[in-house]
Parts: C-alpha cells; structure tokens; sequence
C-alpha cells in the first residue's frame, strides 16, 4: 500500500533540512528533481532552491511564488538528521513506487487484446527500469556530439576561451592558459613561491580592463595583507616600504592612486573572503555568493589546499585531502569556472620535485587537469642564480607534458616575470 502521507512528511523533512543548512545542499549526492516530490509547494521551493546561487529564504519564498507562512511552517519543526541523503533515496523510492502503482489503473483503461497492450505494458516496465537505474540521466552519442559541436562553435567564436595567465610561455603550453571545469595545481615547498605566482597571475589578469571574475580564497593572509602585495607588484614598490608605510615618495603615491582608480573601475569582478579558517563547504558557498554577487564567475583562487579545515576533525589526513580535492574538481566542474589551487610539497630543500612530492594524498595529482611544480635552486645552492625559479610542468591535459620552463622572480616585489 501507497503511503502518500508518509512521503508528503519526508518531502517536508528534507525540504526544512534544506532552508535551514546550505551546507545540507552542497553536502548532497543527488539533487532531487521536481517530479520527485507530491506535494507543489515542496516542489516549487526545491526548483526555487536549485536556481539561487545561495541561501536566501526570502528571495526563495519570491520565487517559488508562495506564502511565507509556508516556509515558516516547514522551516519550525527542522529534524535533525546528518544524513540528508536518505531522505532524498526514499523521496526517490517514493517516486518509483507510485509509477509503478498507477500502471494497473492505466492498464484498466486499454484492451487487453490489441495488438498495443502487451507492447505498451513492455513499454511501461522499461520506462519504469529507465527511472531506476538512472537510464535517463546518460547522454547518448548523438546528443554528446550535438553539445561538442555548440561548444565548438562557441569557442570558435570566441563566446568560450580560455582563461589567460599573460605569462606567455605558460599559457603556450597549457593551450591558450586556464579552461573552465579544469583545476590547475601549483605545488611548493614553504618559501618557494607558489602564493606568488598566483598573485602575480591575479595582478596580470586584473590589469586588463576586463578582468575575468575571480574569487579569492587566502586561508594564510587577509585582504589588507594580500592587497599589500598585490600593489607592491602593480606598482612595482618595494613590499617593505608597502607594508611599513615609510619613505614613500610622491611618485609611489601617485603610482598608488592610478591601481587604486583602476581597481574601482573594475570593483565587481573579483572578491575576497572574509573569513580565515575556511573549509571545503565554506569554499563550495562563498563561491555561490562571489558569483552571485559578481553576475557570473570564471576563475577561483585557493591559496591553500593543505589549509583548508575538515568538519570532521577526526579524519586521517590523506581521507581529507582526498574529499577535498574531488569537491574542488566538482566545483570546478559545477560552476564551469577554472580553480587555480596552491599545495605544499613534500620533499627535501634542494631536491627537484616530482609528482610523488605532492604531500599526503595521490589525489591531489588525480583530481588536477594541470600540475606545476615550483623549483628555486638558488635557495639552498649560492652557486645558483636565486631570481632564476623552474616551473615544472608534471601533468597536463591540453598541451605537451613533461615540461621545464624558467621565469625571473623578483623578491622585493615577490612577482614572476618572464625571463627576457
């Protein structure tokens, strides 16, 4: 027996979960589908839910089109549940069930004896296996070649490109610079300059007058203290004399002012996080938030993966990196947005780098589309030219691979720069 009660209070359930913790919408393995829900408000605010780039309960409420009485009811009696997951498999479970329920009375209505009911009835059990097994959420080949062929004449068009470094060497290799879906991994050893060289990418994509929309995520350094180096190298002023406040002539203070000018002109197109200890989920909102707030989102900047903090404090270091590195991939992924991502490695000051170096989790290099190794020799070999910084590229989906190239690093203003 159909017990529709029974479902309408799971559909309910999940739904509270839903309004009271955006972390339960992110954290979920499979997003319901409308047809899946009985009730029409719970259906109306799960469509509303799935298109809002973050919690909102008021724009929630505009959108679905109902009573705030009816979000207020739904959010008074939240379970608590730390699995939302199953109430999505038994409102799913649900939804198989009454098809299949409903076939009878269909069948009542046909003639047994014509040639199109045994068909039919065929028909309707695969419709219903199709349901099931998840038939319905694959691509066909036709439809898969049909969707490359409109990606392709978008890029052709220029609609879709990658996203530049304006580091030409680099972007040579990695086919035009960083593409949307893809994350591109930045390993060093403390001090090499892996922070750098995503700043230096920052300041060299924000020069532009339109910038890409970016969100940056530092877990080491504030604002005030990434802006500190971000004008040090636009303006090419000595980071101490930035970060002192001392000896600064007229000419550094006019410097100052045009980045200053500049910046507010392109105030919308990249935003900062606010907060310092950050975990995956945080990362996974604020993301919706920036591009929410942007009109769009095309670049993440994770400053770095090694920081980021786990919910769960009593996971063995390799199991997190390994769930955060495939939610990065999948954000990527989710936002068609490229994510440039820094990771510590682990090997002895002097020694080159290798894929093995990346620390505590082979996942890191498998969730990467790109993975550059940073090498300074100078910093342990005074025989060494210590500007001189070896950008290994170890892994890489669009272009050649292995690859060694070499850029000048500047430490007064900690910038890359092409070696001329």
């Amino acid at each position: 027996m159909i017990d529709l009660p029974a479902m309408v209070r799971n559909e309910r359930d999940l739904i509270a979960m839903m309004l009271a913790d955006e972390d339960c919408v992110l954290k979920l393995k499979r997003f319901p589908k409308p047809e899946w829900f009985i009730n029409s408000d719970h259906r109306k605010i799960c469509i509303a839910i799935e298109k809002l780039d973050t919690l909102d309960i008021l724009k929630i409420q505009k959108l679905a089109n109902i009573k705030p009485s009816v979000i207020a009811d739904i959010m008074f009696d939240t379970p608590v549940s730390m699995n939302p997951d199953s109430y999505v498999d038994e409102i799913f479970r649900g939804f198989v069930a009454r098809k299949i329920y409903d076939l009878p009375a269909l069948w009542e209505k046909q003639d047994p004896m014509s040639d199109d009911f045994i068909p039919g009835v065929m028909a309707n059990f695969e419709s219903i296996q199709a349901i099931n097994l998840g038939i319905q959420e694959l691509i066909s080949g036709g439809d898969a070649i049909d969707k490359w062929a409109v990606r392709l004449d978008a890029k052709m068009s220029g609609t879709i490109r990658p996203i530049p470094t304006n580091i030409p060497s680099l972007d040579k290799i990695l086919g035009g610079g960083l593409h949307r879906g893809d994350v591109m991994t930045v390993g060093g050893r403390p001090g090499s300059g892996k922070s750098a060289l995503l700043k230096t990418i920052l300041v060299q994509m924000l020069r532009q007058s339109a910038p890409p929309k970016i969100a940056i995520f530092s877990c080491e350094m504030s604002s005030d203290e990434y802006m500190d180096r971000m004008v040090s190298e636009w303006t090419g002023i000595d980071g101490m004399k930035i970060i002192e406040a001392l000896n600064l002539t007229d000419r550094d203070l006019d410097k100052i002012h045009e980045m200053v000018l500049h910046i507010h002109s392109i105030k919308d197109r990249f935003t900062f996080n606010a907060i310092q200890e950050q975990t995956k989920n945080d990362i996974k909102r604020l993301s919706k938030a920036s591009k929410l707030k942007m009109s769009g989102l095309d670049l993440i900047i994770i400053d770095h993966l090694h920081l980021i903090k786990s919910h769960n404090h009593k996971l063995d270091e390799r199991i997190r990196l390994t769930e955060i590195t495939s939610d990065i991939k999948r954000l990527a992924q989710s936002s068609d947005c490229a994510i440039l991502l820094a990771s510590q490695l682990n090997c002895r000051a002097g020694e080159k780098p290798g894929l093995g170096s990346l620390k505590s989790s082979s996942s890191i290099e498998e969730d990467s589309n790109v993975v550059v190794l940073l090498h300074r020799p100078g910093l342990t070999d005074t025989h060494v030219d210590g500007t001189i910084t070896e950008l290994l590229i170890r892994k890489n989906r669009h272009g050649p691979n292995p690859v060694d190239l070499n850029l000048y690093f500047d430490e007064s203003l900690t910038s890359f720069r092409e070696i001329e």
